[in-house]
């Protein structure tokens, strides 16, 4: 399922960067994945590199949502979001719970108290 999460990811994540701005558009995504993925490779536990590499796709779907006031937390929608069209292509559940929690916890307003 590796080789075919990451591309579904990205065509999934696409049409929701077409409004975006640069900060945040498709090419942030791939910046994300790609600098995800160098980081994987230092870790001395393994790591899914699959659902990495899905969720940095899908972690900013929701941030042109954000921008112009339809939502108040990008990231939490971008979370049920990327569940719902992930359930729709049968992704595995522990495959879409752990690209849930990458993208639920990618931002610094995320991680503070």
């Amino acid at each position: 399922m590796t080789q075919e999460l990451v591309p579904l990811a990205r065509t999934l994540s696409l049409p929701y960067y077409e409004n975006a701005l640069p900060a945040h558009d498709q090419f942030h995504a791939k910046r994300v994945r790609d600098v995800a993925l160098r980081l994987a490779d230092t870790c001395d536990r393994p790591v899914d590199r699959g659902v990495l590499a899905a969720a940095a796709w899908l972690h900013d779907i929701g941030r042109p949502r954000e921008r112009s006031g339809e939502i108040d937390d990008h990231d939490e929608w971008a979370t049920a979001e990327a569940a719902g069209l992930l359930t729709a292509e049968s992704v595995p559940t522990d495959r879409i719970e752990a690209i849930k929690h990458c993208i639920r916890t990618h931002s610094i307003r995320s991680s503070s108290p």
